[in-house]
């Protein structure tokens, strides 16, 4: 509490301090700061948070870790993130924003509930877009791939590592002439054991990446028991939200 003061008295400083700072960075997304961030700004819906999510990674533009002595994960961008994000602000800017994907957003909604011709708002789109991927295509500097050191079983031309829709794999540098493809070698088990027993044979769950790159449990014994379960986007409470904001 303040003691009682009076009108023009004055007061003796009993210490000075000088004190140093400097202006922080924002924090890093985690999961529920990107989905409350992207509600906020009108962009996605509650369907599709999951999968742009599970895309960020997907195509390597992103990772999740730890930071400093915080026990939660953050997004940090990797390389190809980064360079990804240059070269679309460089020539796509016009139609890659916030701004424009929130109209989007709100012009499919019209569209689905009939209050917008379907057909004109795609031509529309179309003319806007196809001029870009042309000039694009023309200026954008092109990043030779990077080499795995090993020849194509096919043709013997050297192989590359490429990302694809599923993520990072090998292919054959004179794609599309030779259309060899190869998964990357990894020590990393496919499948993720669980404690959840399977209700057709007792076995236990695994959880599995499907083709398309969504998380699912399966049987352990597949494929003598073909049993499976989708794994549901759960979304967060506010408070849950808030808490690990």
């Amino acid at each position: 509490m303040l003691p009682l003061l009076n009108e023009g008295e004055n007061l003796d400083s009993k210490s000075i301090e000088g004190k140093q700072h400097f202006t922080e960075p924002p924090l890093r997304y985690s999961e529920a700061r990107l989905i409350k961030a992207m509600e906020e700004k009108g962009i996605g819906r509650p369907s599709t948070y999951a999968t742009i999510i599970d895309t960020l990674q997907q195509r390597l533009y992103v990772t999740l870790e730890k930071t400093g002595t915080s026990k939660m994960k953050f997004f940090v961008p990797t390389p190809q993130g980064i360079l990804t994000d240059e070269q679309l602000e460089q020539h796509f800017s016009t139609i890659i924003n916030v701004d424009y994907t929130a109209e989007m957003e709100n012009e499919l909604d019209e569209i689905a509930e009939g209050k917008r011709d379907s057909v004109l708002a795609l031509r529309t789109f179309y003319d806007n877009f196809i001029p870009l991927v042309e000039k694009a295509d023309t200026t954008m500097e092109k990043i030779a791939p990077e080499l795995t050191g090993d020849d194509c079983p096919l043709c013997g031309k050297p192989l590359v590592f490429r990302n694809g829709r599923f993520g990072r794999f090998i292919s054959c540098g004179t794609y599309p002439e030779c259309k060899y493809t190869a998964k990357i070698p990894t020590d990393k088990p496919e499948v993720e054991m669980t404690d959840k027993i399977c209700p057709e044979c007792g076995s236990f769950l695994v959880k599995r990446k499907s083709r398309y790159g969504r998380f699912f449990y399966g049987c352990s014994t597949f494929p003598k028991c073909k049993h499976i379960e989708n794994i549901p986007y759960v979304k967060k409470s506010d408070q849950e939200k808030a808490e690990e904001a």
